[in-house]
This record gives C-alpha cells, sequence and structure tokens, in this order.
C-alpha cells in the first residue's frame, strides 16, 4: 500500500471497524464482520473516505444499509435496499463527478481514485432493485 506523508498512519483493522460502528449507532445500519480480526492493518485515510461516503449515500436513499467487513482481506461491501442505480449513472459512476440534486457528485469519483492510490478497486458489486451494492477490495495483480 501507498501511504503519503500527510496521510493517517495505518490502523489495525479491528479498531478501524470498531470506530466505524461507534461512529453510526445512532443510525440505522447493521454492521457484520465476517472473519474475527486479527492483526492485519488498513489505511485508515481511504477506509474512512470510502465508508462514510457510501454509507451516507446509502442513508439518504433507504433506510436499510448493511455493512460487512472482512478483516482479513480488507473487503468492504455496503449494501442498501434501494432502488437499482440506472445503467448509464452505473456506467459513470468512478469516471468523472456526477452532480445530482442532493450533492456535487464527487464522492464515489474521488473514491474510487483513492482506493486505486492505495492499491485497492471500488465497484459496483450488485445493482437490482433493493440490493444496491459497492465493494471496496484490495486489487490482485497477475503475474505472468
Amino acid at each position: 500500500m501507498l501511504f503519503r506523508s500527510n496521510a493517517k498512519p495505518p490502523v489495525l483493522a479491528n479498531d478501524w471497524w470498531q470506530a466505524l460502528i461507534q461512529r453510526y449507532t445512532w443510525r440505522n445500519v447493521d454492521f457484520a464482520a465476517l472473519n474475527e480480526p486479527g492483526e492485519q492493518s488498513l489505511a485508515a485515510e481511504l477506509f474512512d473516505n470510502v465508508a462514510d461516503n457510501l454509507i451516507d449515500n446509502a442513508l439518504r436513499k433507504t433506510s436499510e444499509v448493511r455493512v460487512t467487513f472482512d478483516p482479513e482481506s480488507l473487503t468492504l461491501v455496503v449494501t442498501d435496499s434501494g432502488d437499482a442505480i440506472p445503467t448509464a449513472v452505473a456506467r459513470e459512476l468512478f469516471n468523472a463527478p456526477l452532480p445530482s440534486p442532493s450533492s456535487l457528485g464527487v464522492g464515489l469519483y474521488h473514491a474510487s481514485r483513492l482506493a486505486a492510490q492505495h492499491g485497492f478497486a471500488l465497484a459496483l458489486a450488485h445493482n437490482e432493485p433493493g440490493r444496491v451494492s459497492f465493494r471496496l477490495a484490495m486489487v490482485h495483480k497477475k503475474f505472468i
């Protein structure tokens, strides 16, 4: 992972996860860890930015939000029960800012760029009515 000198230092995955849960205790968000946390560290700047952006976006469109985290693979998934994202919009989500009536539309674009800088990818994992999921996961490079 790449860390810039002004970036937050890496934190233990479990510490980050517990802090995220604490930040959203007053909101209707369901949290689930997929594995027992070990000693894995993560880039707090990246995970804070992506998690907050995805959770806030999801809460704006629906009241049912689920966040899952696998501390072993450092995979974060945010799922909401709202309407599917229109296909034309979904194709451009990470390519450019997409303004909407309620925002400037830079959040997902910025989050995807930040993810790439840290060796991760942000993707729209599911896009169907009642199940819209975004996944942040480490990029696995193929060696030839």
